[in-house]
């Protein structure tokens, strides 16, 4: 991509090779047509190419340029595209002529080397007109580029942005001079980067609850021999775990794209809080059908360990707290009913008639079973949170979970982007 495009008539260009030389002294990239071919549309394509991946345009004025179609149309192409034009003066016109030029040019401040002025100061002021909100004009240019690329290639999954590339993007949805077609492209990028992030959250959620489970039913069994039936039973609960806290990690961050789409703002975040709530009571009622053979249904222990399970991942729908702090939280409201409501417990042998949420032998079990098991399905289901935690929370990532508007998102802005 060049850093700027030039316009101008033939009878300029003396004046405009010296301002293309003294670009080349600073180091800048020009697009520009030194060749007198004729019109064809072959070479409109290139001009329109060099339009569309310039970061700036600078219009050359004179006499000369205003009268010429060929300066009009690529004008025409730059307000098209949205682009930054920097007018500058080559001769100035009289005005009666002015008045021939689009409006946009004649708003636009001048820089105007048709003076005394000596032409190395009015190529400084150029380049400061240039450069001010240089790297938004750039980050606008490949937009564009990305989205002509993604249109001509039938609007190709593949081609879709990501990563740190979505994250320059992102910004530009509030921008009301986007195109129809450059609004859609940063939109499916970012519904794709959802759905890669919703995937990864499940996948962790499933580990974690695989993890947990698995560790109590390996200890629980004490069994020095990993016999068919041990493995057999831990894959079991790590299925069923692992399918819940999996629910429960996607929808305590956001809502798969098919229901936010449907859902009127009002009641996403009540209809993430009973998932995940519903969701974890259903993890535990299937557990102890499993495990203690108690019937199919919903009992204190298993309402109890349901709350426990999703308390933490609500906690993080509401506020979303750090990571590591969703890591703790997810931990001590899992291991609570475990602690209070297994077989061993004191508390749960003074109510006398509820079933047990969980079955240990002895009360030091609780320690050296049920709090392992608790971190473990806390680390892993909250493993991605804690993996972009330590990398640095992203742009991209803010708006993946449905970022809350805080005091802090000036600092948000500047973090370093990672890939979604």
């Amino acid at each position: 991509m060049a850093d700027v495009f030039i316009s101008y008539a033939r009878e300029d260009t003396d004046f405009v090779k010296r301002v293309v030389d003294s670009f080349h002294e600073i180091g800048r990239d020009v697009w520009i047509d030194f060749d007198d071919i004729p019109f064809g549309a072959a070479w409109w394509d290139e001009i329109v190419e060099g339009i569309e991946k310039s970061s700036v345009c600078v219009f050359v004025i004179s006499p000369d340029s205003i009268a010429s179609q060929v300066c009009s149309l690529e004008v025409a192409e730059m307000m098209q595209n949205n682009k930054k034009i920097v007018p500058i003066v080559a001769r100035d016109p009289d005005e009666d002529i002015i008045v021939n030029l689009p409006q946009v040019i004649q708003d636009l401040n001048w820089v105007n080397f048709d003076l005394d002025d000596p032409f190395e100061d009015m190529f400084a002021s150029l380049v400061t007109a240039i450069d001010t909100d240089l790297d938004e004009a750039k980050s606008h240019t490949r937009l564009l580029v990305r989205t002509v690329e993604w249109t001509q290639r039938n609007h190709s999954t593949d081609l879709l942005a990501r990563g740190e590339e979505l994250a320059t993007f992102l910004p530009m949805l509030q921008r009301h001079d986007l195109t129809t077609q450059q609004r859609v492209f940063i939109e499916m990028s970012l519904n794709a980067a959802r759905a890669r992030y919703n995937f990864w959250r499940f996948v962790f959620g499933f580990l974690g609850g695989l993890l947990g489970m698995a560790y109590y039913v390996a200890v629980a069994s004490r069994s020095p021999i990993i016999t068919p039936s041990i493995v057999t039973n831990v894959i079991a609960a790590g299925e069923v775990f692992g399918l819940f806290t999996g629910i429960i990690a996607v929808f305590s961050a956001n809502l798969p794209s098919y229901l936010r789409e449907r859902l009127p703002a009002a009641v996403r975040v009540p209809v993430q809080v009973v998932v995940c709530f519903v969701a974890g009571t259903l993890a535990w009622i299937i557990f102890q059908w499993f495990f203690l053979q108690i019937p199919l249904q919903l009992t204190y222990a298993s309402f109890v360990g349901g709350v426990g399970l999703s308390l933490g991942f609500i906690f993080y729908t509401l506020l979303r707290p750090p990571a590591y702090i969703t890591f703790l939280l997810t931990a001590v409201f899992t291991f609570m009913p475990i602690y209070l409501l297994n077989s061993a417990s004191p508390f749960y042998q003074s109510l006398g008639w509820a079933n047990p949420l969980i079955y240990f032998d002895s009360p030091n079990h609780v320690w050296t079973i049920g709090l392992p098991m608790a971190l473990l399905l806390a680390v892993g289901s909250n493993g991605l949170l804690l993996w972009q935690w330590l990398a640095g929370q992203n742009q991209v990532t803010y708006y993946l979970i449905g970022r809350r508007k805080r005091k802090n998102d000036e600092h948000i802005q500047r973090q370093t982007p990672a890939t979604a």
